[in-house]
C-alpha cells in the first residue's frame, strides 16, 4: 500500500538491489492516480533515470488470440536459459465502465512468472489508446533500474493506434496469425512499416501450410514498404507449441542490438522528445482542468448568462484567462 509515508530512498535502494517486492511497490506508486503520490513518483523516476542502464526494450503487438503471452513466455524462458533476466510489462484492456481489468497474464505465463530471473507486471490500460498504459515508460525505467536485461512490453491488441509502442521500445515485433498474409487482416500498413520483425505465430499442425504462405505474402508486401527506421524487416514463423523459431527470434534480436547502435540512439532521441511533449501536455491538461473547474464554479450560478455562450466560446474565454496569467 502506497501512502504519504512512503520512503522513496528505501524504494530506490530496494529496486537497485533487485528486490522484486520493492519493484512492485514502486510500480504501484507510479501507477497511482492520487495527486499526493505524484511528487514521490517523480522523485523516484528521476533517481532511477540517472542510472542510465541499457536494457533491451522490446515491444510485442498483434491481434487478440495470436498468442502473444504464450510466445513471450517461451521467448522469456529461452532468454533466461542464455543467462539473461526478463521483465514483462503486459497491458490488459480495461472495462469502459468500471476501468477494471482481468490482468490474467501471470496465469497465462505460469512457468515464466515462477522463475526468479523473471518479473511480470500486468497493468490495465484504463481506456488509454495506443495499446499501452499511461505509465508504461515509468515502468520501463524502474525495471531497467532493477537490472533486467530484457524489458518486454506486450500491448493490448493491434491497430493503427498501437504505433505508440514505437515511442517506447527499441525493437518492435508484430505477431500475425497464419492465413492473414493476403489482406493483412486487422493490421494497419503503418504499423507494419514500424516493425523490425513480422512473426507468423502458431506455425504448427494444420497451420503449417498457411504459415508458409503467410511468410511468402508478407515478404512480398514488405518488399515495397520502406521501414520507418531504415532497417530490413524480418518476416519469420514460429510456434510456442513446438518452440520452432524461438531461438532464431532471439538470435535476430541479438544481431539487431549488437549492430544497430546508431539506429537505437536515434530512436531514443526521438522518443525522448516525444515523452517531453507528452508530459508537458499532461501538465498543461491538469492545470487547465483545474482552472476550468474554478471558472465554471464561479460563473455557472448565473445559469442564463452562462448557457447563452457556446462551449467553444467559453473555452476561448478560459484560455484567454490562462494566457494572461
Amino acid at each position: 500500500m502506497i501512502d504519504k509515508s512512503t520512503n522513496v530512498n528505501a524504494l530506490y535502494e530496494g529496486i537497485i538491489s533487485g528486490n522484486r517486492f520493492q519493484l512492485s511497490r514502486a510500480l504501484t506508486l507510479v501507477e497511482s492516480t492520487k495527486p499526493t503520490t505524484k511528487v514521490q513518483a517523480r522523485e523516484l523516476i528521476n533517481k532511477c533515470w540517472n542510472l542510465q542502464k541499457k536494457a533491451w526494450r522490446i515491444g510485442i503487438t498483434g491481434p487478440p488470440g495470436v498468442g502473444k503471452s504464450s510466445f513471450i513466455e517461451k521467448m522469456g524462458l529461452a532468454a533466461i536459459a542464455r543467462g539473461k533476466t526478463v521483465a514483462v510489462l503486459s497491458i490488459d484492456p480495461s472495462s469502459t465502465i468500471s476501468k477494471g481489468s482481468i490482468l490474467g497474464d501471470k496465469t497465462r505465463m505460469e512457468h515464466l512468472s515462477k522463475n526468479e530471473r523473471a518479473f511480470i507486471r500486468p497493468s490495465p490500460n484504463r481506456g488509454i489508446l495506443g495499446g499501452i498504459e499511461e505509465r508504461t515508460f515509468e515502468a520501463i525505467v524502474l525495471c531497467e533500474a532493477a537490472g533486467y536485461d530484457f524489458i518486454i512490453v506486450e500491448t493490448v491488441g493491434v491497430g493503427q493506434s498501437e504505433s505508440k509502442i514505437r515511442d517506447l521500445v527499441d525493437h518492435l515485433t508484430v505477431m500475425v496469425m497464419p492465413g492473414s498474409g493476403d489482406g493483412i487482416q486487422g493490421i494497419k500498413r503503418g504499423l507494419l512499416e514500424l516493425a523490425n520483425v513480422i512473426l507468423i505465430h502458431k506455425a504448427d499442425g494444420h497451420n503449417l501450410n498457411a504459415a508458409a504462405s503467410a511468410v511468402k505474402d508478407f515478404k512480398n508486401t514488405m518488399q515495397s514498404t520502406v521501414n520507418a527506421n531504415h532497417v530490413n524487416t524480418v518476416v519469420m514463423k514460429a510456434s510456442s507449441l513446438t518452440s520452432e523459431g524461438i531461438d532464431s527470434f532471439l538470435d535476430i534480436v541479438k544481431i539487431y542490438f549488437n549492430k544497430s547502435n546508431d539506429i537505437i540512439k536515434a530512436l531514443r532521441r526521438k522518443q525522448h522528445i516525444c515523452l517531453i511533449e507528452a508530459y508537458l501536455q499532461a501538465f498543461l491538461y491538469d492545470y487547465a482542468k483545474e482552472k476550468t473547474q474554478k471558472y465554471i464554479s464561479s460563473h455557472e450560478q448565473d445559469h442564463g448568462q452562462f448557457h447563452r455562450h457556446s462551449p467553444i466560446n467559453l473555452a476561448a474565454k478560459i484560455f484567454e484567462e490562462l494566457t494572461i496569467e
